[in-house]
């Protein structure tokens, strides 16, 4: 069960030329669900999805986009989000697991009326993530490095209502890079584990229809 509180404001540039944003959100969840490693009555770790506590998540995000007076068809856009996430399990507060510290994107699209077609690209970038959790007698801390990834694309109008896409995502190949580490409730150091996941680059064409 949760309970969300959000207030924004926004303005809007004359002629249609664009908007920026600020939004701010308080939310509330009782009875948080994540997934929890127990030890079962057979002597084998068993993960399953357990009702941990109370979490509060809050953020103010900065939005906006803008269409660039002096050169035709062109629109650049993005935002940033600042976002904190805790909950208490069992009278203790712990960051809340795949929350990021802040979310950054920048892209911009270029339009060509007279032949139709659209470019544009896009800059991702997320920050550190923290989490902690663990076992019944073993906790946690898991860190989740940054990462920026770049995306660009190409639109093609073959009709009004047909159009056909090429993108290119993750094009410089991020890696993404975690770090654990697992204490006794002793506060002794179990173990470290350090994962690397290689992603390549995808290329994809698609065709859009609208009716």
């Amino acid at each position: 069960r949760s309970l969300g509180y959000e207030l924004g404001a926004e303005y809007f540039f004359p002629d249609k030329g664009g908007v920026l944003s600020v939004n701010t959100y308080l939310r509330k969840i009782e009875d948080k669900i994540e997934k929890k490693i127990k030890l079962g009555t057979d002597g084998f770790y068993y993960k399953a999805p357990e009702n941990i506590g109370e979490a509060t998540l809050k953020g103010i995000e900065f939005d906006g986009s803008k269409t660039i007076k002096y050169i035709d068809g062109l629109s650049i856009h993005g935002n940033l989000t600042f976002m904190d996430a805790t909950v208490i399990e069992s009278g203790i507060e712990r960051d809340l697991k795949d929350v990021p510290e802040y979310a950054f994107n920048l892209g911009f699209d270029q339009k060509f009326s007279l032949i139709g077609l659209t470019v544009g690209a896009g800059y991702n970038k997320l920050g550190k993530i923290t989490g902690t959790g663990g076992e019944e007698t073993v906790v946690g801390k898991n860190i989740e490095a940054s990462r920026t990834i770049i995306d660009i694309y190409a639109l093609k109008e073959i009709t009004k209502l047909l159009d056909i896409r090429l993108s290119a995502k993750n094009i410089t190949d991020v890696e993404k890079l975690k770090y654990e580490e697992k204490y006794y409730n002793s506060g002794n150091l179990k173990t470290t584990k350090t994962e690397t996941e290689e992603s390549q680059h995808v290329v994809l064409l698609s065709l859009e229809g609208r009716f």
